[in-house]
């Protein structure tokens, strides 16, 4: 029918209900969530926020995923706060993850397009609506850092080392691929491009540079490898 008639308007209404039937009768939340990780190629500081966000789930994970609405949506945000340690706005950020989860699920005809629209509905938590709130970080005095360094495991330390030489982020030095460090870089120094980093949507390149200190202890990291993977540290670092 002609768009905005009475017909036109049924009609839309009907198909828009058919979206996400058939596969997602038998699809839990976490099955949802799992084949979404499976559609993904994870850094390791994503895979960390989605493996915060999966935990936290409990007992809802059982849950058909076209039963998860706002009601469910806000225990589960409940459960994300309660550690006491994140701040409304990294708990709003973890569960904006969940909104994604569920629109790809109505791409894939997995849940109903209205249960996605509904959990947009729900309004991000305030600052003020958390019973306890994470202090805002300061950056770490200098000599204390040093102080520290004789009393850490190896990687730790490397790790920590690596950050005081290169500047990156912490999450960039957990993240490091050895298959990814270019060690053909300008004036002998080794370069670290990250495919993710905090404004590449800006369309802004982000450089990771390695002096000869900093080459000495990844050579040294890679050779102490027990395991066969691309990080440069291993799981039992992190």
């Amino acid at each position: 029918g002609k768009f905005g008639t009475e017909q036109a308007d049924k009609k839309y209404w009907t198909w828009r209900g058919t979206l996400g039937q058939g596969a997602a009768g038998g699809c839990t939340v976490k099955e949802l969530v799992n084949r979404y990780a499976i559609s993904r190629t994870w850094e390791r500081c994503q895979l960390s926020r989605f493996n915060n966000i999966k935990d936290a789930l409990g007992q809802l994970a059982d849950l058909p995923a076209n039963s998860y609405g706002p009601t469910v949506y806000k225990a589960h945000r409940g459960q994300v706060a309660s550690t006491g340690t994140r701040s409304a706005r990294q708990v709003n950020d973890l569960m904006r993850l969940m909104q994604r989860i569920y629109k790809w699920g109505v791409s894939e005809s997995l849940v109903q397009y209205d249960v996605w629209a509904a959990l947009k509905t729900v309004e991000p938590l305030k600052p003020y609506e958390l019973a306890k709130q994470t202090k805002p970080r300061e950056a770490a005095n200098y000599d204390d850092v040093l102080k520290t360094l004789p009393h850490l495991k190896d990687g730790t330390w490397s790790m920590v080392r690596l950050c005081m030489l290169t500047g990156a982020r912490p999450g960039e030095i957990v993240a490091l691929r050895i298959s990814g460090i270019d060690k053909a870089g300008p004036n002998g120094m080794w370069v670290y491009r990250p495919k993710q980093h905090k404004t590449a949507h800006r369309g802004k390149r982000r450089f990771i540079v390695f002096n000869q200190e900093a080459q000495y202890i990844i050579e040294a990291m890679i050779q102490q490898k027990n395991e066969s993977s691309d990080w440069l540290f291993p799981s039992k670092v992190l």
